[in-house]
């Protein structure tokens, strides 16, 4: 999935310099005067590693963090609820600290 996607962003930039136009006004122009960004994770990682990461994106100063974690079949019941539980005491953690 990740091929694709750099295809269709490669394929959009050509277009908007053959046109001499941001990529924005191609796809129907400015809709918002800010648009919030996030920090964004698209690996699963052990969760020392993910923290360190995260706490370094909240010092970035980003609001929210997306993540993809390597659930499935091979994941033991354990590991997921252990993912779970940190990612609800991060959240929690993460919220309190940004008021």
């Amino acid at each position: 999935m990740t091929a694709i996607s750099v295809v269709d962003i490669a394929l959009w930039d050509l277009l908007g310099k053959s046109a001499k136009q941001p990529v924005y006004r191609l796809l129907g122009g400015r809709t918002k005067k800010r648009i919030p960004v996030y920090a964004s994770r698209l690996y699963s990682m052990p969760l020392d590693e993910l923290r360190v990461e995260a706490q370094r994106y909240k010092d970035q100063g980003y609001k929210a963090m997306k993540l993809r974690f390597g659930w499935g079949p091979w994941m033991a019941r354990r590991e997921r609820s252990a993912m779970l539980n940190w990612c609800e005491r991060f959240a929690r953690s993460w919220a309190t600290a940004s008021m």
